[in-house]
């Protein structure tokens, strides 16, 4: 299984190098600017969320958490062992402290 793999890799190395294949972006290929010195709206925290933003209870603390507005919080279920910290159980009431909303 290695040999064939070190064959394939040395192959495909061989053939990008020789020129046999190229990839070029299309000239005409549209392109998305963002200004982001333009202050054109306030702030709609329509996606303020985290995945794994909370690791135990006061971590962070409430206070860095309330200005985030946090809608979303994506933690591992209760009492998972996927992780030592973030069990949903554990952070949930400080979540719901800092405005965040049941998702139901």
């Amino acid at each position: 299984m290695k040999k064939a793999l070190s064959v394939m890799t040395a192959f495909a190395l061989a053939l990008t190098s020789s020129g046999a294949i190229s990839v070029s972006a299309a000239e005409n290929e549209p392109t998305l600017i963002v200004d982001m010195t333009a202050e054109d709206h306030d702030i709609l925290h329509g996606s303020a969320g985290f995945l794994y933003g909370i690791s135990n209870e006061g971590v962070p603390d409430v206070n860095t958490l309330t200005p985030l507005k946090p809608k979303v919080l994506a933690t591992k279920g209760p009492f998972g062992t996927e992780h030592p910290y973030g069990d949903a159980l554990d952070v949930a009431e400080e979540f719901f402290e800092a405005g965040g909303q049941p998702d139901v």
